[in-house]
């Protein structure tokens, strides 16, 4: 290998490695920004807890039949994604 060839693979290298570097630095910028995105997003969406015991008892079976209304719809959603799944793989 000539004198020539030598500068010009450690100029490739080199440059590979800026690359490399750089990505790396983007990558980290990118998983940093969408961090604080789905932080912000959930700071705004979900809404403190109040106190459960401070409820009536009124209060508190309708909360938790709101909850298991949507915990249920979602459960249902998932099942019936995961069977669907299931019959086209079969």
């Amino acid at each position: 290998m000539t004198l020539n060839n030598k500068k010009n693979y450690l100029k490739y290298f080199l440059i590979q490695l800026l690359i490399m570097k750089m990505a790396t630095e983007n990558l980290k910028g990118e998983q940093q920004r969408r961090l604080e995105a789905r932080k912000n997003y959930i700071e705004q969406r979900l809404k403190p807890l109040d106190n459960f015991n401070s409820l009536s008892d009124g209060n508190k079976i309708n909360f938790l039949q709101r909850k298991i209304k949507i915990l249920g719809f979602f459960f249902s959603f998932v099942l019936s994604s995961t069977e669907i799944t299931l019959s086209r793989t079969s």
